[in-house]
C-alpha cells in the first residue's frame, strides 16, 4: 500500500515532553524526506504513528478505527 499523509499521535507530559517532541521531529523529518505530508486529519492512505505509552497507542488505534476505506 501506498501511503500519501502520515497522522502523529504524540503524549505530552512534564517527564517526557523533550523526548517526545525529539522522536516527533524525527517522524517528521522521514515523513519530509518520503514526500509524506503531515495531517491532523488522517484519511484511509495515512499512517498513524503513535508517540508515547499505552494510552497513546490505544488512542491511535482509536483515530485508526475512525477512518472511513
Amino acid at each position: 500500500m501506498n501511503y500519501d499523509t502520515i497522522h502523529i499521535i504524540r503524549k505530552l507530559d512534564a517527564a517526557t515532553s523533550a523526548r517526545v517532541l525529539d522522536v516527533v521531529r524525527m517522524v517528521e523529518n522521514v515523513a519530509y524526506d518520503a514526500a509524506l505530508e503531515v495531517t491532523a486529519s488522517p484519511n484511509a492512505n495515512s499512517v498513524v504513528v503513535a508517540v508515547g505509552g499505552d494510552g497513546t497507542m490505544l488512542e491511535a488505534m482509536r483515530v485508526a478505527q475512525r477512518v472511513k476505506a
